[in-house]
């Protein structure tokens, strides 16, 4: 019954991937993909990045889902030492809500053949163990141009004008990574015992407030914080999202709020706190 589930649903029109990932001593992933559906650099980003992630991270995605590249994956936890992954050509409500209650629940039952018959299924990545490669410290071709004029500039900075800009650039990431995840990035990479920070505070919709006076304007070492802050968390995010440093440059800030909020340099240090999604 367990065979026959996985195969119904993996041959349903919009699925394009199915595995699991086990998260044990030596961790291992099994995933089968259509082929020609699968452009090789959503390969690339599951079986180097986003595995090894959930492999950090297990209890992070219990349920999750983001889009990469023309994909949507969905994570869902079956057991503690089981994540299943779905793989769509496009976010479709009906394979949530399938995989979720339906697929998940059969797998359950019995855990140990879920793992064997995907081990028989898997021909795509037959293995997949949980290698941390070397992550870019720098975002490539996201600071040139503008940026030259940031810190040369003199004029005044209000904590509210900054306020817009972090809430810009939460917004902009909270649609490809979700609110929940968003808001868990922004509060593990905050740095530690910086006061000037403490008055930036988040709401449950991934929104900064300020708990002071946002007339208030910012000094050279705020300033200074909060472009750290929000290198640390680009940093982190990239695990994810290799690719939303530039689509944040590209896309979500203006030259002004790459001056108030964008990192000139990324900071090589690391936050105090371990980023769970």
């Amino acid at each position: 019954m367990i065979e026959t589930t996985i195969k119904n649903f993996f041959n349903l029109p919009g699925v394009v991937g199915l595995g699991i990932i086990l998260i044990q001593e030596q961790p291992k992933s099994y995933l089968c993909l259509k082929e020609q559906a699968v452009q090789w650099q959503v390969k690339e980003f599951l079986n180097h990045n986003f595995i090894r992630n959930i492999i950090k991270n297990p209890d992070a995605f219990d349920v999750f889902e983001f889009p990469i590249h023309t994909n949507y994956v969905y994570t869902y936890k079956v057991s503690s030492q089981v994540t299943l992954l779905v793989l769509t050509s496009m976010g479709l409500a009906a394979i949530k809500t399938i995989a979720n209650l339906q697929l998940k629940t059969v797998l359950k039952k019995d855990v140990e053949q879920t793992i064997a018959i995907f081990q028989k299924l898997a021909k795509e990545f037959p293995l997949v163990r949980a290698i941390a490669q070397p992550i870019s410290q720098t975002f490539p071709h996201v600071c040139d141009g503008n940026q030259s004029l940031s810190l040369k500039q003199k004029e005044k900075i209000t904590v509210l004008e900054l306020l817009n800009a972090l809430n810009h650039l939460s917004k902009f990431t909270s649609t490809y990574m979700g609110r929940k995840s968003t808001i868990k990035y922004w509060d593990s990479t905050r740095p530690k015992q910086i006061e000037c920070l403490a008055y930036f505070q988040m709401d449950e919709n991934a929104e900064f407030i300020f708990t002071g006076n946002d007339a208030e304007i910012v000094n050279q070492m705020q300033h200074y914080w909060i472009r750290k802050w929000t290198s640390i968390f680009l940093r982190k995010t990239a695990l994810i999202l290799p690719n939303l440093p530039e689509m944040v440059a590209q896309k979500c800030l203006s030259d002004r709020e790459k001056f108030l909020v964008f990192p000139l340099q990324v900071d090589n240090t690391e936050s105090q706190t371990p980023v769970t999604v």
